[in-house]
Parts: structure tokens; C-alpha cells; sequence
């Protein structure tokens, strides 16, 4: 079912990816009326994490997201890191029983999550909005008034951008995003030549697949920079009938910098990879790739998470507000913490349970939002504790 653009919304999320999606179903939830738009005219659907900590989970499960995503992955021990084929250390988060109720790493492709994500919030009555570009944003006195590029536009209390790193609501809103360990520019210098490079692919490995290659734990082959993430098979899309029994993987291949490499690597390119990256020496017969595709090895944070534009909130999430290196979940995981405690923030201003904040004696303004204040320490807390040192985090990474 097609749904229009409404000309007013209490809350209106730009980019309909797992971030976007996970953050219009937590703020559905919690009773808000929600929009939610893409420029794309469908999902992306694309290769990237793989991964959903214990943490995530318990996030999720607070919406309600958490079992489908379980039902639909392999409940692994975690990651297991070998130099060549010696074992350096694993990572068994199966030990975390007695703390979480989720003591496994979820191994999900993204675009599983996003699927599912997507079904729930058709479920809630909420369908993406999709083929609409935002091109522009003004003060209204009733919010933000945000103009797209078919002529429409839409008045909202909250505008989230989760339009991913290239975010054009990060854009016009004039934030400043950067490496922060060099201070490069990612707006800037969108395609550096000087960056590490990773190929993810998901690829249908003939079976019997060695058993050295674990199927119960992410294997990460430093010596020979390649990783192995067993998956659940698609229902769909699997090899031709008649083909060799096959199991469904991730790979992830850290590219040397100054390697050309392709941007979709073919079939021949994986097999050939893999065969020599392969740290067992032991056959691997790549049978089929479902998505196979080359990202830049990049970082970097928002100079602010919230803007203020006349009565109306801007909030970047996702990675319009972070960029991580795609391996290890990093950006999945902390951008869906965010998102939903986000979303429960919210849900506390627009209901004014937060009118103590105001001028408080914490020293925030009298014309801070609460939930600008609270959600900026908090975000900020996290990128710092998860991502980098604290001591990159000073007080200037929130202003009014």
C-alpha cells in the first residue's frame, strides 16, 4: 500500500535504512506519530554487518525487535581471532549468561535486519515513504519545513536524520563531520586514494566446508586478512537447482592500500581471493555471490548530534552522526542503541516529563530542549566509550 505525504508530522525520519527504521518503530511505539522517507526508490538491501551484540538485543527487545531478528540468525559464541591458523584469542560472550538475557552474538546479514524491520513497521501501519529526496529545510513556526525535490514539502516537530554518511540533513544543517584522528573532512574528501579498503560478500561455499572453518563463531584470519561468518541461507536466490549442496557465508577481505580493486568484485575475483587468502590451504569452492562490493576503510564523528532551527529539533543518528570501518558491527550496533533510547527521550520531552531540565542547575540554557540535552551526553558518552578515547569527546561536541 502507497502512502502520501502528509503536510505536517510530529516527527519526521529521513532515511529508511535498519537506524531509520529501528527509530520510527521505537517512536511509533511509544505513541508518536511518525513519517518516514527515503530518496531511494527501495531499500538498499545491502552487504554490510553482519553482527548484533548481547547490548543491541536487550535494546531491541524493549521494542520488541529482538525475537524476530533471533528467529531469523545464528545464535553464535562470538569472534574468534587466528594469526595464520593458530588461535590468538576468542571472544565467547555465551559467559555473559548471568548478565544479559541475550548472551550470544547474532549473526544476521543487514539486509535481513532491514527486512524484518521493514515488515514491522507495515505492521504498525507505517510504510516508508520512498522517492523523496530532501533538498531543503527552513525555520516554521510550527518546526522544521522540509522541502523535497518532487515540489512537496512537510512540517515536522523533530526532523531525524538517518540518511547515512553522505546525510544530507547533516549537510544542510552545516555540521561539521571529520576524522578524529585526522581532522580530515568526510564531506570534503568523500573518496580519499589513501584509504584502507574491505571487500564484504555474501557467497554460497560448496559443502563439505572444512571444519576449520568454525561454524558456530566469526573466524577473523589476521595474518591472511579474511573473515568467515557463517549465515542462515535466503529463502531465496540460492544456487541453480542441480547445483553441489552449499552453505551460505559472509566474507569480509581487507585490501592492501594503493590495490585497485573492483567496485563489484565478479565471482572469479571472490574465488580467486578467497583461494588465496584461505589460511587451511584446504579446497573452498565459491559457488554462487549474492552481493559482493568494495568500501572504504573510513571514521568520523559529528561535530554536534542536534541542531535548533526556530521551534523545530534536528537530530543526526546513524551514520549521518558516526562512520565506522564496516567490520565488526560497530556502526549497526551503536547506531541502534542510539536510535532507540533516542526515541524514548523524545517520547519524554513531547510529553513534558522533562520540564525540570529546563535551566536546571546542570547549567543547560533555559532554551535547550530537554532531549538535546539529555541524548547529547548520552550519545556522546557512548561514541566515546564504544568508538574512541574519551578525551576526543570534550564539551564542544554540544552546543545550543
Amino acid at each position: 500500500m502507497s502512502m502520501s505525504l502528509p503536510t505536517e508530522t510530529q516527527i519526521l525520519v529521513v532515511g529508511a535504512g535498519p537506524n531509520g527504521m529501528a527509530c520510527a518503530i521505537t517512536l511509533k511505539a511509544l505513541g508518536l506519530q511518525v513519517t518516514i522517507v527515503d530518496a531511494l526508490s527501495r531499500g538498499r538491501y545491502e552487504s554490510r554487518s553482519s553482527l548484533v551484540y548481547p547490548r543491541t538485543l536487550a535494546e531491541l527487545d524493549t521494542v520488541g525487535l529482538a525475537q524476530p531478528l533471533l528467529d531469523n540468525g545464528i545464535s553464535s559464541k562470538g569472534v574468534t581471532f587466528h594469526g595464520d591458523t593458530d588461535t590468538l584469542i576468542a571472544v565467547d560472550v555465551s559467559k555473559l549468561h548471568k548478565l544479559t538475557r541475550f548472551p550470544t552474538t547474532l549473526l544476521i546479514s543487514q539486509s535481513d535486519v532491514e527486512s524484518i524491520f521493514e515488515d514491522r513497521l507495515k505492521r504498525e501501519g507505517v510504510n516508508v515513504i520512498w522517492n523523496k529526496k530532501v533538498v531543503g529545510m527552513a525555520s516554521n513556526v510550527l518546526g522544521v519545513e522540509v522541502s523535497l525535490e518532487d515540489g512537496s514539502s512537510v512540517v515536522a516537530q523533530y526532523v531525524f536524520g538517518a540518511d547515512g554518511s553522505q546525510s544530507t540533513v547533516r549537510r544542510l544543517s552545516k555540521v561539521d563531520f571529520r576524522d578524529p584522528d585526522t581532522g580530515v573532512s568526510y564531506d570534503a574528501n568523500a573518496f580519499p586514494s589513501s584509504a584502507l579498503q574491505i571487500i564484504l560478500a555474501d557467497i554460497y561455499l560448496e559443502e563439505p566446508v572444512p571444519p576449520t572453518i568454525l561454524r558456530d563463531a566469526v573466524s577473523w584470519h589476521l595474518n591472511n586478512r579474511i573473515l568467515f561468518c557463517p549465515l542462515l541461507r535466503p529463502a531465496r536466490g540460492g544456487p541453480e537447482p542441480g547445483a553441489p549442496p552449499t552453505s551460505y557465508w559472509r566474507t569480509a577481505m581487507v585490501v592492501p592500500i594503493g590495490t585497485t580493486t573492483p567496485q563489484h568484485p565478479s565471482l572469479e575475483y571472490i574465488q580467486a581471493e578467497v583461494a588465496k587468502r584461505n589460511p587451511w590451504k584446504q579446497r573452498l569452492h565459491v559457488v554462487k555471490t549474492t552481493q559482493a562490493a568494495t568500501y572504504r576503510v573510513r571514521s568520523a564523528v559529528a561535530s554536534t548530534f542536534f541542531e535548533k532551527l526556530g521551534t523545530g529539533n534536528i537530530l543526526l543518528v546513524g551514520d549521518a552522526a558516526h562512520v565506522h570501518p564496516p567490520t565488526g558491527g560497530q556502526g549497526l550496533n551503536l547506531g541502534l542503541c542510539n536510535v532507540i533510547s533516542l526515541g524514548r527521550a523524545t517520547a519524554r520531552e513531547t510529553r513534558q516529563l522533562c520540564r525540570n531540565c529546563r535551566g536546571s542547575e546542570s547549567g543547560v540554557a533555559g532554551n535547550i530542549s530537554p532531549v538535546h540535552y539529555i541524548v547529547n551526553v548520552a550519545l556522546t558518552a557512548a561514541v566515546a566509550s564504544q568508538t574512541y578515547p574519551a578525551t576526543r569527546f570534550p564539551t564542544r561536541y554540544w552546543r545550543q
